[in-house]
């Protein structure tokens, strides 16, 4: 089969973030006379193939999306207990495209499925006044750009009542704008050069999770039946970078530190039953 689609959304609520906090701060603010709606136009078209009698699903799609009117930051915005959000925001342009390819095994032992997402997501600025011109009024990454996510799951049927499953996921990092070098001005302190809104990337987010699934009365008639599942979240202890931030002391240079949340293997079990 091949589907297509297009449609045209318009959205008049705005979500406005603040990362200079320790944790997100999030604010959200209504269209009015200076924060205009925003508005996209999407396209997609997909292919899709069922293989040996449905054992196998395949499929890959194509999309594009051209948005205006996307909030976007001036350089140095304060969003906490601001009044007047208008003064720091403004709107931009963006555009993303992309493939996604899937295959999915139903039947037979082992099943699973793997998905890879090739995408991209740029904004532009077009704006007359200067400290609403972002990077010189070119495109950049916006905030969305991974271009590689990838994700795998696979289970073996060891046995009627046992399962073993196994989790992969990987994402590109996140864009990140960044100080490229600090100088001392006289008396007035230090100060630091950043980059280009958004040239820099933390580290790639991967990790595996897996699973043993131990099913009770998978073969019996009676109707009551439980399931007691032993599970590692994180198997290989990967510390995912949440954020990444910038400390400098009086006698080194800016050093780069990156926060994990989750950054251990994490165990688990869990006991389902129905009745």
């Amino acid at each position: 089969s091949i589907k297509w689609s297009f449609n045209r959304l318009a959205q008049y609520i705005h979500l406005i973030s603040n990362t200079a906090a320790a944790t997100p701060v999030d604010i959200w603010a209504l269209s009015n006379t200076h924060i205009k709606p925003q508005l996209s136009t999407n396209y997609s078209v997909g292919f899709y193939q069922n293989i040996k009698e449905s054992e196998w699903e395949t499929s890959v799609e194509f999309f594009y999306r051209k948005s205006t009117n996307i909030i976007e930051y001036k350089d140095f915005a304060r969003l906490l207990r601001n009044e007047l959000l208008e003064t720091a925001i403004f709107g931009v342009e963006g555009k993303a495209y992309g493939a996604e390819f899937f295959l999915k095994r139903n039947k037979n032992n082992p099943s699973g499925y793997i998905s890879y997402t090739l995408s991209r997501s740029f904004r532009k600025t077009q704006n007359r006044y200067a400290d609403e011109i972002i990077n010189n009024g070119r495109w950049y990454a916006s905030n969305f750009d991974k271009p590689h996510n990838l994700n795998a799951v696979i289970n073996f049927q060891l046995k009627k009542t046992m399962l073993l499953a196994c989790n992969f996921v990987y994402n590109s990092g996140r864009p990140l704008t960044a100080p490229v070098a600090d100088f001392y001005l006289g008396d007035n302190g230090v100060f630091l050069d950043y980059s280009e809104r958004n040239q820099f990337r933390i580290p790639d987010y991967h990790r595996l999770d897996i699973s043993y699934t131990l099913t009770r009365g998978a073969v019996r008639s009676n109707k009551n039946k439980g399931s007691l599942t032993f599970s590692v979240y994180n198997l290989y202890s990967r510390r995912n970078a949440f954020s990444v931030y910038y400390k400098r002391n009086p006698s080194q240079p800016l050093v780069a530190y990156k926060l994990a949340v989750l950054g251990t293997a994490i165990p688990s079990i869990t006991y389902n039953f129905q009745f």
